[in-house]
């Protein structure tokens, strides 16, 4: 897994600090097209939550989804919404379902590009 982009945001409530991290990252896919193993690039995002008090950690929420989309531009917009809105690593995947659901198609799209060429 390789990070791609970071997106950061952090806020401030009753003397604690929330670092939100929504990190881009590129994966290896193997996957099997009629009979034939491809390996194709997939983007994926991981959102990390840190809890800080008086300069210490003590607490980390994290979760991620490795392979979304073949298409960096959708992952990375979607990184983009999920910073914008501030969303939890806890809420992280009721929140990208349906997004999840809409671009897993855009594998069988990208084999049937490159079958026509």
């Amino acid at each position: 897994m390789n990070v791609v982009d970071i997106l950061s945001k952090s806020l401030s409530s009753e003397g604690v600090d929330y670092t939100y991290e929504y990190i881009v990252t590129r994966n290896s896919l193997k996957l099997l097209d009629e009979g034939v193993v491809k390996e194709v690039q997939s983007y994926g995002i991981v959102i990390e939550r840190r809890d800080n008090s008086l300069g210490k950690v003590f607490n980390i929420e994290r979760d991620c989804v490795k392979n979304i989309s073949p298409q960096r531009h959708k992952v990375q917009a979607l990184a983009k919404m999920l910073s914008s809105n501030l969303v939890s690593p806890i809420n992280f995947i009721e929140v990208i379902g349906e997004y999840i659901d809409d671009y897993i198609s855009d594998y069988d799209r990208l084999f049937k590009e490159t079958s026509i060429s």
